[in-house]
């Protein structure tokens, strides 16, 4: 039996070390294209329409990131292992009269494309949420 084990624990160890080790702090920072998808959206009033969009990363420390879409303000955020990143930012002026709106964006590049991203938009309005919005997007083949 504790033969078995050790011979379990080496497979183990032996398939962890294959895999290629990835820094939390890998370089993120480029333009990418992106095609966003609307998925949801509650809000009465059009507040955001987006389609593609060009999606700058810019670096801001070993693992901080800067992401922004054109429409939408900078958020800021982390970068993680695996090209995963995730950033937000809060209360900003929204597109719908007398609110305000958190964003937030978490994905995922691969190489030189983006690999998966959503993009969540909340509007408030008093401090109250009133709708929200969100998109699936992908790497635009352009």
């Amino acid at each position: 039996m504790k033969a078995m084990t050790h011979t379990i624990a080496a497979a183990a160890l032996s398939v962890v070390l294959s895999y290629p080790a990835v820094a939390v702090g890998e370089e993120l920072s480029g333009t990418y294209p992106v095609a966003l998808t609307e998925v949801a959206n509650n809000c009465d009033a059009d507040a955001i329409t987006l389609d593609t969009e060009e999606l700058t990363l810019r670096s801001a420390g070993d693992d901080e990131i800067a992401a922004r879409l054109s429409t939408i303000p900078e958020m800021t955020g982390e970068k993680r292992r695996g090209g995963r990143f995730r950033a937000e930012v809060q209360t900003q002026d929204s597109p719908i009269d007398d609110a305000e709106a958190a964003y937030s964006i978490a994905g995922r590049i691969r190489g030189d494309r983006v690999h998966q991203l959503i993009l969540i938009a909340e509007h408030y309005r008093d401090d109250r949420p009133l709708c929200t919005q969100s998109w699936n997007g992908r790497a635009d083949s352009r």
